[in-house]
């Protein structure tokens, strides 16, 4: 977790927090998604290994941590979703839920059946 500062002014250098922002390893960041693709129905997962390799080549954006981190770069869970919106958006295929078949097509008053193919202009 990162927490930053500031002071509020020079005369009582009183510290005040802005924002708290929680930060997690890119192996945290795999659980997180996914579970976020098994909410969203998805009978997929992520390896760890795919999220380090996707925060070191800048897809998903990081933190760089101080020298001596145990872990080099970590993620905001602002940033991760912000990427999975990306990632379901290129990589959900189409949900078609029922297909009718139809039968009796007729286009300009002629028949249409199933072992012909039309080109509409």
């Amino acid at each position: 977790m990162i927490t930053i500062l500031y002071i509020s002014n020079e005369y009582n250098n009183r510290m005040e927090t802005i924002m708290t922002i929680e930060l997690v390893s890119p192996y945290a960041a795999a659980k997180i998604v996914n579970g976020w693709l098994a909410t969203d129905g998805v009978q997929k997962k992520l390896p760890p290994q795919m999220l380090y390799m996707y925060v070191s080549k800048g897809y998903i954006k990081s933190v760089e941590m101080p020298e001596g981190s145990k872990c080099k770069r970590m993620v905001s869970e602002d940033q991760l979703a912000t990427w999975y919106a990306g990632y379901m958006k290129k990589t959900s295929p189409v949900q078609v839920e029922e297909v009718e078949e139809i039968e009796n097509i007729e286009v300009d008053g002629v028949a249409i059946d199933d072992e012909q193919t039309v080109l509409f202009s």
